[in-house]
């Protein structure tokens, strides 16, 4: 009899660590999105960077624009010309707490906001500038001509110098721009600040940490940095191990390693928030390409599926050059083509080639737009009404298109 009960328990002993196995098993299981929606966007999404649960901050040319892809609303950051009529930005990053922008212009027009405020301080609007602007406070500052690069890591600015062999990165209070501190670093092709630190990409294929510039600790050979999570306690890399691809988390206390995903292939994508993009083989190197984002936060896994803007990733023909939230990407099938998708997208109209609106407002001007670089420009004549920009972007709403997303100039109309 006491032998029958040992027997059931133990039977019942191993039914129960079947049951935990399943349960842990189908709770560790990948989800699966399906990215159902897909919508052509204009270029202006070239510059996309997250800015929130379901916000993406972009440049426009003339400023700076948030554009919320679930509900289809876009709310102008800065003043509508503060770069002038059609600037473009080649660099954008947002802090974590929303209230620093970061962004950089390779020249401005004396007469935007921007650019009068270097003409002001005897400087030249043509020259390349890092510029800061405080949201909260509605201002801009600059960093010094020198500066080649700069970053936003959480809420700290920093940026680097060239020197002739070497390279000094600065450390900013963000608030004034002031330097705070300053080291000497080797050449670097990308960086980003932490807890301990500085990590740094080198030239060799080598990640190391730095506190002083002057001693290193490798991290990894044969890698690339992938970004620093959002505290700076930790951060990703892309490293070669034994020939195989493998993403990893690099706390930064001890320097060890977690393997989040192998067999990985292109650069992965940070949101800067909490998770990362990343694509892998699932049979080596000739294998198909799966898209796969993981929470650093949840510790989950999931699978996007289901999207044409994917199957171009997938042929080569297209690349990602974005993750927004986690899971929304923009798509870029070649220079002038993006694409969103995501779930639960609003839709966005864009004008084609037939359908371009030629509008005429109060017989003073005309509104012409260019499908190839989806481009509206506003050929102005005289006479034309003092609000013509109000106008035009009433005009433009009311046909359907939301006009702080376009690139719009101006030029004047020839008699």
């Amino acid at each position: 009899m006491r032998n029958r009960k040992l027997i059931l328990v133990g039977v019942l002993g191993l039914f129960l660590l079947l049951v935990g196995f399943v349960v842990t098993s189908l709770l560790n299981r990948p989800k699966t999105i399906s990215l159902a929606d897909s919508y052509a966007v204009p270029d202006t999404f070239s510059t996309a960077v997250n800015y929130g649960d379901s916000d993406v901050l972009l440049a426009n040319g003339r400023g700076l624009v948030s554009y919320d892809y679930r509900s289809g609303k876009a709310t102008a950051v800065t003043p509508d010309l503060v770069l002038g009529g059609f600037m473009p930005m080649d660099s954008l990053a947002a802090a974590s707490n929303k209230q620093y922008i970061l962004f950089h212009t390779n020249s401005l027009l004396p007469s935007s906001i921007l650019g009068a405020q270097l003409v002001k301080q005897r400087l030249d609007p043509n020259q390349p500038y890092w510029w800061v602007y405080n949201t909260q406070a509605a201002t801009y500052g600059h960093l010094d001509t020198a500066v080649v690069r700069a970053q936003l890591s959480g809420s700290q600015l920093d940026g680097v110098v060239q020197q002739a062999a070497s390279e000094t990165l600065n450390h900013y209070d963000i608030s004034t721009l002031n330097v705070v501190s300053t080291i000497s670093i080797p050449r670097a092709s990308n960086f980003t600040a932490t807890a301990n630190g500085y990590v740094l990409e080198l030239p060799d294929g080598s990640v190391v940490t730095t506190k002083d510039g002057i001693t290193s600790q490798v991290i990894a050979r044969q890698a690339t940095l992938v970004g620093a999570t959002k505290d700076q306690a930790s951060v990703l890399i892309a490293s070669t191990v034994n020939g195989i691809r493998q993403l990893g988390l690099v706390d930064m206390g001890t320097l060890k390693i977690k393997t989040i995903a192998s067999n990985v292939v292109q650069q992965p994508f940070w949101n800067g928030s909490d998770t990362v993009l990343y694509s892998k083989s699932t049979n080596g190197s000739t294998g198909d390409l799966q898209f796969m984002t993981y929470n650093i936060v949840t510790k989950k896994t999931s699978i996007l599926k289901g999207s044409d803007a994917l199957s171009g990733v997938q042929n080569k023909s297209a690349q990602i050059v974005a993750l927004l939230g986690d899971r929304t990407v923009v798509v870029s099938k070649n220079i002038h083509s993006y694409f969103l998708a995501g779930p639960s997208i609003a839709a966005l109209k864009l004008p084609s080639a037939d359908t371009a609106p030629s509008l005429s407002i109060n017989g003073a001007s005309q509104l012409h737009y260019d499908a190839k670089f989806h481009i509206f420009t506003i050929n102005k004549s005289a006479g034309a009404p003092a609000d013509l920009k109000t106008q035009t972007y009433r005009n433009l709403t009311a046909v359907g298109y939301i006009p702080e997303l376009f690139t719009i100039q101006t030029t004047e109309a020839s008699e």
